[in-house]
């Protein structure tokens, strides 16, 4: 008696401890498309129970995570951020790869049919347009890829579900001479596609499972192969659920092609399951835990990231492996340490572009309009010639440059000067903006920014000291005016009124008098 209440005790204890163990963890995705920047590595990972549904109840405290290069030992590292579900806000890239070889035209038997609802590629069709009407979340980003001896339909990342609702009706059958199925060429393709999308990137390939390519085709004259297509999920982080169809599901590649790109292998022998088992792909990465941690400096082309789930008194340890040798989230050819030094010397000179981008080609001082109630305008530099006291800026006729629309403004309320050989703008009443800072004088350098009333104006103090007039003004209203300037070595010219942007000026030195 003794001995079986000990027998089945034991067997009580092996069957908890199944099923403790029967929890599947999965790293889905690791993206590490800002590595180069703050040296921080996403990891989504996907924990379901033994019937393949989301466990959701996993705490920050039970995960542990390591990091390792290859012939190292691993490195355990801090999680510095942990959520449940953040691709619920984030939203996530899917694309359908859907097989439209000949094969799809038969039922799920296999049997030719001329029953066009019984037909594999019919029911495949029907099942992605049940899961677009269950997709409701705005930042969720749908795309599909057609495939047979040729990639025959594409449509890019869109939240437009007509659109793919739309372009399913639109699949048609393959001719007999287009009816191969180039599946690993047309997955390489779907996979360098999404490679410059950011976030959560997952392609759902449904299949009858064999890939039967053409020898020769013209569509894909350089084969890449199945060993590059998955070497290329690595490198752009992206999970490949697959679905095969009944007995043509034979190929062993649909489960490789998922359990080394972080999805899972599905075999489907009643095609209403479709509708369910999309649905059922969603839910898995939607219920995904995003961890966050900050890589190590060891130098690798490749490395492997450890999430270990500590729950009861068993343990599940899954692993990914990512490439490090990207340069803002691109695969780059090889890993060279140089790399990390490019980050700091493009900073350095969008910098100093920043600082002469508002130079002109003008060799004598000169203010540019760029732009009235913040609409650029094409209106010719005012220059400011040697010996001229200063240029007034105002809302009259009588200022050297007349912004229109601003009646409260005198002709003298805003004026650049030089004095001792630097130029100051001064504001006689109220403060203005120079460079988004408000002053009523401020000495100025090539590239700063005044802003009078709605019009914001460029100051560029040359390349040297040799008078160069502008262009001559074209006619035509617009928002700016100014006085005509005369040649230096010839006399004033009667003044006339101009409807230009600029009208040049004045005499050097002297103020012009009205008549």
């Amino acid at each position: 008696m003794t001995k079986r209440i000990l027998l089945c005790a034991a067997a009580l204890f092996v069957l908890a401890g199944a099923l403790c163990f029967s929890q599947s963890v999965i790293v889905s995705q690791v993206d590490n498309s800002s590595l180069l920047m703050d040296q921080k590595i996403k990891v989504y990972v996907s924990v379901t129970d033994a019937n393949g549904n989301p466990i959701t109840d996993a705490t920050r405290d039970q995960f542990e995570l390591s990091e390792a290069v290859p012939d190292k030992k691993p490195e355990q590292r801090d999680i510095i951020f942990f959520k449940h579900g953040a691709n619920v806000n984030e939203g996530i890239n899917l694309m359908f790869l859907v097989d439209n070889s000949g094969s799809m035209y038969t039922n799920m038997a296999g049997q030719e049919t001329s029953n066009r609802n019984a037909w594999r590629v019919t029911y495949a069709k029907e099942a992605i347009k049940e899961l677009l009407r269950n997709i409701n979340n705005p930042e969720d980003r749908i795309s599909l890829v057609v495939f047979n001896i040729k990639v025959d339909k594409e449509i890019p990342p869109t939240a437009d579900k007509a659109g793919i609702a739309k372009a399913l009706t639109e699949i048609k059958r393959p001719s007999k001479e287009e009816s191969y199925t180039e599946l690993y060429e047309s997955l390489y393709h779907a996979i360098a596609n999404m490679g410059n999308t950011r976030g959560r990137k997952v392609i759902v390939l449904l299949s009858d499972g064999e890939n039967f390519p053409k020898q020769g085709n013209r569509y894909f004259p350089q084969r890449k192969g199945l060993d590059a297509a998955l070497n290329l999920a690595a490198h752009e982080g992206i999970t490949v659920f697959t679905i095969g169809l009944l007995e043509g599901a034979k190929d062993p590649a649909l489960s490789k092609i998922a359990d080394e790109t972080g999805g899972v292998n599905y075999r489907v022998t009643d095609a209403r399951q479709l509708s369910e088992l999309y649905n059922r792909i969603r839910d898995r990465v939607l219920h995904e835990y995003l961890i966050v941690y900050y890589a190590g400096m060891e130098p690798a082309e490749k490395k492997y990231v450890s999430v270990t789930l500590n729950r009861g008194d068993g343990s599940i340890r899954a692993e990914r492996a990512y490439y490090s040798d990207t340069l803002f989230g691109m695969p780059q050819p090889g890993f060279v340490v140089w790399m990390f030094f490019m980050i700091p010397l493009a900073l350095l000179l969008l910098w100093l572009f920043s600082k002469i981008r508002f130079e002109s080609r003008q060799t004598a001082p000169c203010l540019e309009v760029l732009t009235v109630d913040g609409k650029k305008k094409k209106v010719p530099p005012f220059t400011i010639m040697d010996g001229q006291g200063a240029v007034t800026i105002g809302g009259t006729e009588s200022a050297d440059l007349t912004i229109i629309g601003e009646p409260k403004l005198q002709s003298n309320d805003v004026m650049v000067q030089k004095k001792k050989g630097v130029y100051t703008v001064v504001s006689s009443r109220t403060p203005i903006h120079v460079n988004n800072q408000l002053v009523k004088s401020k000495e100025l350098r090539s590239g700063d920014l005044i802003k009078v009333g709605n019009t914001t104006i460029v100051f560029n103090e040359g390349v040297d000291k040799v008078f160069a007039m502008p262009a001559a003004p074209k006619k035509g209203k617009t928002a700016l005016k100014a006085k005509k300037q005369p040649q230096a070595d010839k006399p004033q010219a009667k003044k006339e009124k101009d409807k230009t942007s600029v009208m040049q000026g004045r005499k050097p030195g002297k103020t012009p008098k009205k008549k």
